[in-house]
């Protein structure tokens, strides 16, 4: 365990022995420190205003406590692309105060954050109305080496934890001489211009958000609510080997729907013509929705090889309970396993 004293402009920090002891020495009578325990997994409170006497010893006893340290590992990474459509605010900054580290604890995260300050230079396709070049935001980061005076391009998303703006390694890009590397995968090259960077992210948030805005991607509305009432759902992952549908665990598991209509097929999958009734909803998918609607509906997100985009997601959904019409049936095969996607129709 780590232990560090703190008093104005001195930071001194010591390794506990086996015993949980420690000791600093030399401590200047006419100052108080604060003193706290550090050890990853752990919290404790601080004890303030420690003074110690000429030939005095002062025992500082620290109680421990779990605590959920989230760090960058624990967080899934998306592609740039989603990550750009889902940002908060898109935009050029520059830092301009730094803040002293400290300890953020709430019900659901406990863990050490920096946090600073920063100036817009410049804004792209999506953020806070109000926001223009010399507005001042606030920002959190828990891997990010922010200095006072460095410029990034920035996607942000909102931290309601600490009620800042957060800066990620992996949404942040260091701009230097005003021109930035690292975006080639929204087909961007490196060495453009910050300004010409903006403009084409502006573009292609236009391009993708024609059909659909990103500030809130649960969905919620109806299969019903679509003008064609058709679009793809993923049912469960059927194990072709077994010939049975099975649960995420890969353990068997039943039929994720029932035929409706007399006689009662024996089948395990569905066919188009049939009609069945889901035992849980879920999102309905088309391909490239945001950009061009409903226009590619027919088609299977299971031959998409780079994954699905959340410009695919339609923002409806299929209800638990609800019946439809199959239109289409396609396995999304991974070896002796695959994704089951149906092309529903509301029926109603």
């Amino acid at each position: 365990m780590l232990v560090v004293l703190t008093s104005e402009d001195v930071h001194r920090s010591v390794e506990t022995n086996q015993t949980g002891r420690f000791v600093f020495d030399g401590l200047d009578p006419e100052r108080t420190y604060s003193v706290r325990a550090e050890l990853s997994g752990w919290k404790s409170d601080p004890h303030e205003g420690v003074r110690v006497r000429p030939g005095e010893t002062v025992s500082v006893d620290f109680s421990l406590r779990a605590c959920l340290s989230f760090g960058t590992a624990d967080y899934w990474v998306d592609s740039l692309f989603n990550r750009l459509l889902t940002a908060a605010a898109v935009v050029h900054l520059r830092i301009t105060e730094t803040e002293p580290r400290r300890l953020l604890e709430t019900e659901k995260y406990c863990g050490e954050i920096d946090e600073a300050r920063a100036t817009i230079l410049g804004v792209g396709p999506v953020a806070p109305d109000e926001w223009q070049a010399g507005t001042a935001v606030a920002l959190r980061t828990d891997d990010v080496f922010l200095r006072a005076g460095d410029e990034y391009l920035a996607l942000l998303t909102y931290d309601a934890l600490s009620q800042r703006f957060r800066i990620a390694a992996w949404s942040a890009w260091e701009v230097g001489n005003g021109r930035v590397d690292g975006l080639a995968d929204l087909g961007i090259h490196d060495g453009t211009p910050i300004a010409q960077i903006l403009q084409k992210l502006r573009a292609t948030y236009r391009r993708h958000a024609r059909y659909r805005q990103y500030d809130n991607l649960e969905p919620t509305a109806s299969l019903e609510t679509l003008r064609n009432k058709t679009g793809w759902l993923a049912l469960e992952v059927f194990d072709l080997k077994r010939n049975a549908w099975t649960n995420a665990d890969g353990d068997l598991a039943g039929r994720p729907f029932d035929f409706v209509g007399n006689p009662q097929p024996s089948r395990t999958l569905p066919r188009p013509g049939d009609r069945i009734r889901l035992k849980e909803g879920g999102p309905i998918t088309i391909i490239d929705y945001g950009s061009r609607g409903e226009a590619l509906r027919k088609r299977s997100p299971a031959g998409r090889r780079d994954g699905l985009h959340v410009s695919d997601s339609t923002g409806t959904r299929a209800a638990a309970g609800g019946v439809y019409a199959v239109a289409d049936v396609q396995l999304e095969r991974y070896g002796d396993q695959g994704v089951v996607w149906v092309r529903l129709v509301a029926t109603r």
